[in-house]
């Protein structure tokens, strides 16, 4: 019981540091980037009314529906981070298809997918949960894998969602699978492991020098 209650408390601990991390990235991304374009549209607006010559004003104008322009987009993609769009538009199980596709095209590593209809199997805060447990996934590997192919399948098995990324890439030392945290952090897959747990699920990392890894995640359908 001591154990468990540990284990738990734990938990709760790096939930808490990872929330703090997020809300202290998100704070910094609207500081930086829509903080400083809401500066530059003050200050061209301002430009704008003092300017005397149109041809100068409508310069102003024209840079400051730019700088709006960019400033929609800033929000977009921060908003993206918090909640993907894609899920409530699409449903999880094409919005996992959506990820795959759209990482796939930046990068030279080809990417094949699978995805079996999960959607309402999950509660929806626990949705954002399995898409970022893939995204992580997919980002690895073409972070650190150097892998020419990689295949995505998510299916349902037993009551469960079964979710397996392979990369014939240069996988990583043994030692590392067993995903203890302090081990794990190097490689990308602390924050994976935390999202396993939260959604009481089982991670398999198989992995051999330039033989390619195998991720299996098992997450029981909490929603039924």
């Amino acid at each position: 019981m001591q154990k468990q209650h540990a284990a738990k408390q734990k938990l709760a601990h790096q939930l808490i540091e990872s929330q703090e991390a997020e809300r202290k990235r998100i704070a910094s991304e609207m500081h930086d980037a829509i903080g400083q374009d809401l500066l530059i549209i003050k200050n061209l607006s301002f430009m704008a009314l003092e300017e005397k010559k149109n041809e100068n004003r409508e310069k102003y104008l024209q840079e400051i529906s730019e700088t709006a322009s960019q400033t929609i987009d800033d929000v977009r993609k921060i908003s993206h981070n918090l909640r993907p769009f894609q899920i409530d538009k699409l449903g999880l199980a094409k919005a996992l298809e959506s990820l795959v596709l759209n990482i796939s095209k930046t990068s030279t590593i080809r990417f094949t997918y699978d995805v079996e209809a999960i959607d309402g199997f999950f509660l929806k805060e626990q949705e954002i949960h399995v898409y970022r447990i893939l995204q992580e996934c997919v980002t690895n590997i073409i972070k650190h894998s150097d892998a020419q192919e990689a295949v995505v399948t998510v299916r349902k098995s037993n009551g469960s969602v079964v979710l397996m990324v392979k990369d014939d890439g240069k996988g990583f030392p043994e030692e590392i699978a067993g995903t203890p945290r302090q081990k794990a952090d190097g490689f990308g897959l602390s924050g994976l492991t935390e999202r396993v747990t939260i959604l009481n699920g089982q991670l398999s990392i198989v992995s051999k020098l330039n033989k390619g890894t195998i991720v299996s995640i098992t997450l029981p359908l909490l929603k039924q």
